[in-house]
């Protein structure tokens, strides 16, 4: 207002107006701003920052309170730090500190963690995940992106999927995807083929011996159950022994054994030699001779008309020709056949009871029809009635040979003659009987 000023000075006075102006200081009331997350900035100039502000006049904005050094971008501060606002009103002023914060964001670096066969588990908390990652703070595992589904178990994951880690640090959060692989093991069921006969050979390569198996997307075929040994054959295994299938998918392996079994086809056994007896005989039994399996006798060459099984057997006592195969089994396999031809004939021999050793031609010996044939062994003995061995063959000789009649080269007189036919075979007893001379007129 305008007040007076008055000077007096015995009894003079001077009065004089004067201006007096009181100007009102502005009051600056500071909300600080929220914090950002780098590289969002600050901005102080905001109306909200000085709200309820009187008086305020002009605004500054400055790094130190002594308002000396300006601050560059107020509306846009980068940096965490108080500094100072200013409001100036017809020369009156008011500055107060406003904090400023900028916290740094996390940067995540993931790593995405080595693949692994189920049922192992795959853990994205473990350090190398993130390693190399700034101002972490503390870390959350999602199953979305959004980090609005929390991951159960994040050190042991169990299926392959694409999972979210989230960084927290004062508010600042960034979120970044990590890929977990975990495949599935393969699962082998093994059935072992069936036992076969050498030469034949087993398959493991067929779709039998594995079937059941999950997750074998391939195989592989081995000595060892180390897998070091690879089986040259595998669809025709020679040798009985255990070997062992691999099963592989995506890295992950089962390994399981698997039983070839070959048993040895035995050879031909040794059967006995061809033999031909007479229809009167009882035939010696059949025998063969192998390795000890189980022998089989067969009336054919197709080995279908089963004679009967064993190591000794009797033949057929009919009369013919009866061609025998005998085999030999072992451990199921049944070998080759060896053959053994029995002949069952009629054997009786005619000896005839006189004949007439005169020198015409006509039965000047004893002859005994087929004898050497049917006995090859036979020797023919010839006695005088007194006992006197007037003539003896030789073994199997004597059809050949025949007695005639004579006694060391002298014709014997008519008369009666006992004779002994030894067969030598262990199967007839000897035939004795009377052979007369007679001359005729």
């Amino acid at each position: 207002g305008t007040y007076y000023i008055q000077a007096t000075n015995a009894g003079c006075t001077d009065i004089e107006p004067v201006v007096v102006t009181v100007n009102v200081s502005p009051v600056l009331t500071i909300t600080n701003p929220p914090s950002a997350c780098d590289p969002n900035t600050v901005n102080i100039t905001a109306a909200s920052v000085t709200a309820g502000s009187t008086n305020v006049g002009t605004l500054s904005y400055w790094n130190d309170a002594a308002a000396t050094s300006s601050l560059a971008t107020p509306s846009a501060v980068t940096t965490s730090n108080t500094y100072y606002i200013q409001a100036t009103n017809a020369g009156c002023t008011d500055i107060e500190p406003v904090v400023v914060t900028v916290n740094a964001t996390p940067v995540l670096t993931i790593t995405a963690p080595a693949a692994v066969c189920s049922p192992n588990t795959v853990d994205i908390t473990a350090a190398a995940v993130t390693a190399g990652s700034t101002n972490v703070g503390t870390l959350s595992y999602w199953n979305d992106v959004a980090a609005t589904s929390p991951l159960a178990t994040p050190s042991a994951v169990t299926t392959s999927n694409t999972y979210y880690i989230q960084a927290t640090n004062a508010g600042c959060t960034d979120i970044e995807p990590v890929n977990v692989t975990v495949n599935q093991t393969p699962v082998l069921a093994i059935t072992n083929p069936s036992a076969v006969c050498s030469p034949l050979t087993v398959d493991i390569t067929a779709a039998a011996v594995t079937a059941g198996s999950t997750n074998a997307t391939s195989l592989t075929y081995w000595n060892d159950a180390a897998a070091t040994s690879s089986l040259a054959t595998p669809s025709a295994i020679a040798t009985s022994n255990t070997y062992y299938i691999q099963a592989a998918n995506a890295g992950c392996t089962d390994i399981a054994p698997v039983v070839v079994v070959v048993n040895v086809t035995p050879a031909a056994p040794t059967a006995g030699t061809d033999t031909t007896y007479c229809s009167s005989w009882d035939p010696v039994d059949m025998t063969v001779t192998g390795t000890g399996g189980n022998y089989t006798w067969y009336t054919n060459v197709g080995l279908t008309a089963v004679h009967g099984t064993g190591s000794s057997i009797a033949p057929s006592s009919t009369e013919g020709v009866v061609t025998y195969y005998v085999t030999e089994t072992l451990n199921g396999c049944e070998g080759p056949a060896s053959a053994v031809t029995i002949t069952i004939q009629d054997c009786e021999i005619i000896v005839p009871t006189a004949f007439t050793p005169n020198a015409d031609g006509v039965h000047d010996t004893w002859e005994i029809v087929d004898l050497d044939d049917v006995y090859p062994n036979n020797v023919v003995t010839v006695y005088n009635r007194w006992g006197n061995m007037i003539f003896q063959s030789e073994e199997g000789q004597y059809s050949s040979k025949p007695w005639d009649g004579t006694y060391e080269g002298e014709a014997l007189p008519v008369a009666s003659y006992y004779f002994v036919i030894d067969f030598n075979d262990d199967l007839n007893e000897s035939q004795t009987g009377i052979v007369s001379i007679i001359l005729e007129k």
